[in-house]
């Protein structure tokens, strides 16, 4: 058994077996922990005349073929019980081939568990929190396998952050956006004009969203949601009026 990164190129007459190194596939693993560490990248295995193995080095360029991350060498003994004899060299085009029409498995997909820098990984969790939040979407959306396909097909190295992330960046989302709404309205607005929406739930709890509208110097139109808070029965007048301004103080 010879353990190595190099390409392969057995003679006619030699039976030379590969497994895959992944444990879930039909293949049985190989434990190559055991073999002898090669010198260089390319060994010749011959028989001498007492029918004792050996191993024959000769020097060559170390190959880098990513098929040898899921494939092993290993050597098969003839019918007649000696070992066959092979010579390391040449192309891994059939290994390629096996291992995208057998497996599904292409060069492109070694490079799938590396993950963006820091600060590019930050940019998409931002943009994926505008999405959940601007279309109003469920937040076990990160969770389904399905929207986890989709964003691999798009981006494979993006890391998607789990649920209860999600719910914990939002949470400090909304309180900077809070202060950069009070610091725009400071230095943007000398009046603003109030809308009110009162909706009831299917509990039949109520609600009462407050939002913001105002126009800058530039004669710039500003909409923003102020509140959207519980607002107790009966919705008289007098509740109405105490909610708004109880919100306004907080």
């Amino acid at each position: 058994m010879i353990d190595g990164n190099m390409d392969i190129a057995p003679s006619v007459d030699t039976p030379i077996e590969f497994s895959l190194n992944n444990e879930e596939d039909e293949f049985n693993y190989i434990d190559i922990s055991a073999c002898e560490e090669p010198k260089s990248s390319i060994e010749e295995v011959v028989t001498n005349s007492s029918k004792k193995t050996e191993i024959k080095r000769r020097g060559g360029s170390k190959k880098q073929s990513w098929v040898w991350q899921h494939m092993d060498l290993i050597v098969v003994i003839n019918k007649d019980g000696e070992e066959a004899q092979y010579v390391v060299g040449g192309s891994t085009s059939n290994l390629i081939h096996h291992l995208y029409s057998i497996h599904g498995i292409t060069d492109s997909q070694i490079n799938i568990t590396k993950t963006h820098l820091k600060a590019k990984n930050n940019f998409l969790v931002r943009s994926l929190l505008k999405l959940l939040i601007r279309e109003n979407l469920l937040l076990n959306l990160v969770s389904k396998e399905s929207f986890h396909e989709f964003v691999h097909n798009l981006d494979s190295a993006f890391a998607i952050p789990c649920e209860k992330t999600v719910k914990h960046l939002i949470h400090i989302t909304y309180n900077n956006s809070t202060n950069l709404l009070k610091q725009q309205l400071e230095t943007t607005s000398k009046t603003v004009c109030l809308t009110l929406d009162l909706w009831t739930a299917r509990n039949q709890q109520g609600f009462l969203g407050i939002t913001y509208s105002w126009i800058d110097e530039n004669f710039k139109i500003h909409e923003a949601l102020f509140t959207l808070t519980y607002l107790k029965y009966p919705h008289t007048a007098i509740n109405i009026n105490n909610a708004i301004y109880n919100q306004i103080e907080y």
